[in-house]
């Protein structure tokens, strides 16, 4: 059986507690994502305070970082690792899911 997952899966999502790295608290994973794009510090904090699909546009126009290719990856599970985290809501919500096959919803 499958479940069609409509919100939760998505990394605009608001998270519980935030991804804090660098002394900056990223409150959903897209905006964790996009501001690791940049190394500037000022550019890191403006993001981490825009509305999460505020923060992937603004993402597209920002200077990548050189090694952004080799590290994206790493980035994108250190955020999803972060969301799911046991005792979160996601969490929770994921393992009530049990053994059903899941799939994004997606626009694209």
């Amino acid at each position: 059986m499958k479940s069609w997952i409509k919100n939760w899966f998505s990394n605009l999502e608001v998270l519980q507690n935030p991804i804090v790295v660098d002394g900056i608290d990223y409150w959903s994973v897209e905006n964790f994502y996009a501001a690791s794009k940049s190394l500037d510090v000022k550019e890191k904090m403006h993001i981490a305070l825009l509305p999460p699909d505020a923060a992937k546009k603004y993402a597209l126009k920002v200077a990548l970082r050189p090694d952004w290719e080799q590290v994206k990856l790493s980035i994108m599970l250190r955020g999803l690792l972060a969301k799911f985290s046991p005792g979160s809501n996601w969490h929770n919500e994921l393992i009530e899911t049990g053994g059903e096959e899941l799939i994004e919803f997606s626009k694209k």
